[in-house]
């Protein structure tokens, strides 16, 4: 793996990581979580194409943004333009997006019309995330009042968040509330988990709320390339049905519903996600 970096729009300055060679795969990961966060999914991927992640900004190792803005996924979208820019990266690309990362995905295709030749959603949707959460479509204004309450008293949060991994019943709990499956990879969930327990809350909720109401449902009608929706049929936080209408509404897509996996399918099912990556990437 290499690190490198890119200045984006207003001057933030952007890590990423690229692994492998061959044709290059871009992906968008979830917000909190860096490359190590996939564990044996990049592995399997970097053994046939040149992957490319990146770090959003004011997490990991991409510098802090240097006004108090939107941190949403147009922002995002913004920054891995930098980054494709810095690699030279001539379009059309193949993208793969995982939850957040699929919505920054839509964004892209709002800056460049025509950049993508082929993409992958991966416990995304197209937006409004929190009104479809659990299934309950009603519970939006109680989630952004949440995040509104939490960002007014980050330092509280991050101090709380912090130490949540280290609970001695922590991920029993995750597999008893049916958060990830009883049969994931633990390791490689943990350092998910304690991703999103380090990064600095105020930039982890400014995200969160520029994700929960962030809608690309006017890109999705535009899409005329290939596009694999995997969704696992026990997703709480994007669920199946979320996948379905997104489905529909995307007259190029395909959808494969992964079985008996979460919102984490990478670290427990990496080699079914990687197979159906593989079989779709492939195709003419």
């Amino acid at each position: 793996m290499e690190e490198r970096r890119a200045k984006s729009f207003d001057g933030t300055i952007i890590a990423y990581q690229v692994f492998g060679s061959g044709t290059p795969l871009v992906v968008g990961n979830g917000v909190g979580v860096d490359w190590r966060g996939l564990g044996d999914f990049v592995d399997r991927l970097a053994g046939r194409r040149q992957l490319i992640l990146w770090d959003y900004r004011g997490t990991f190792r991409s510098g802090r943004p240097t006004e108090d803005g939107d941190l949403g996924p147009t922002v995002h979208g913004r920054d891995l333009e930098a980054v494709l820019d810095a690699e030279g990266i001539a379009t059309p690309l193949d993208y793969l997006g995982w939850s957040m990362g699929a919505q920054v995905g839509f964004e892209l295709l709002r800056l460049r019309p025509g950049t993508l030749r082929r993409f992958i959603v991966l416990s995304g949707t197209t937006g409004k995330p929190a009104d479809s959460m659990l299934g309950l479509s009603h519970l939006g204004p109680a989630v952004r009042l949440a995040l509104r309450l939490g960002l007014r008293h980050h330092r509280m949060v991050n101090a709380v968040l912090r130490r949540a991994p280290d609970l001695p019943l922590f991920l029993e709990m995750m597999k008893r509330v049916g958060w990830v499956h009883p049969e994931c990879d633990e390791q490689t969930f943990m350092v998910m988990v304690r991703g999103v327990a380090a990064t600095d809350k105020e930039i982890y909720l400014r995200c969160l709320l520029g994700l929960v109401d962030h809608d690309a449902s006017d890109v999705a009608a535009t899409i005329d390339v290939p596009v694999l929706i995997l969704a696992g049929d026990r997703d709480l936080a994007t669920p199946l049905k979320m996948a379905r209408r997104m489905h529909a509404a995307i007259p190029s897509s395909e959808l494969v519903v992964l079985p008996g996996c979460t919102h984490y399918s990478v670290v427990e099912q990496p080699a079914l996600v990687c197979r159906e990556v593989e079989r779709f990437l492939a195709e003419d």
